[in-house]
């Protein structure tokens, strides 16, 4: 027999013409190596994935964002159009003046504007607090969004009450 093939088996293996121990072999089960497999779920990371961002909280911090620009907007453009007709020498607001020149229309149209940016936060105050309400949600825009729009509500309510108040002292 040809003795070239006792040399092509590794060491590690005994030789077919060794006969003092018995042949290694090593019994290692095959891995099956897919390139797309599914990873193994992992309870950290199901609990992440199963809370989904809340429409009603982005819709809540949305109005609430957008109402507190309009507001703010309008009210400077109400004091700038008042400012215009105000004599500051004397401090005094010339009413007549004001009325010829047109400017009521403008101050309604103004008012209906903070009017409804008033709806629209106490509608993102309500969309808040449901949103807050929901479960497997993200919290975090609902809570934004019911501060912001709870603020602003508090805040009209209050100005109600010290108007009320202020015409029952008079």
């Amino acid at each position: 027999m040809d003795d070239r093939n006792e040399d092509l088996i590794p060491e590690w293996q005994t030789k077919p013409n060794n006969t003092d121990t018995a042949p290694v072999t090593i019994e290692q089960p095959i891995k099956e190596y897919r390139a797309f497999s599914e990873p193994v779920p992992n309870e950290d990371v199901q609990q992440h994935q199963a809370k989904k961002g809340s429409g009603l909280g982005a819709a809540s911090f949305i109005l609430g964002l957008l109402g507190c620009i309009l507001t703010v907007g309008l009210s400077i453009l109400v004091v700038t159009l008042i400012m215009d007709w105000v004599n500051v020498d004397n401090n005094t607001f010339n009413m007549q003046d004001f009325k010829d020149n047109g400017n009521y229309p403008r101050l309604i149209l103004i008012g209906l504007g903070i009017f409804g940016t008033m709806i629209a936060m106490f509608i993102g105050f309500i969309l808040g607090i449901v949103a807050l309400l929901q479960k497997n949600r993200k919290k975090g825009f609902a809570i934004a969004g019911t501060i912001i729009n709870g603020i602003f509500v508090c805040g009209v309510v209050l100005l109600m009450a010290i108007g009320v108040l202020s015409n029952l002292a008079s």
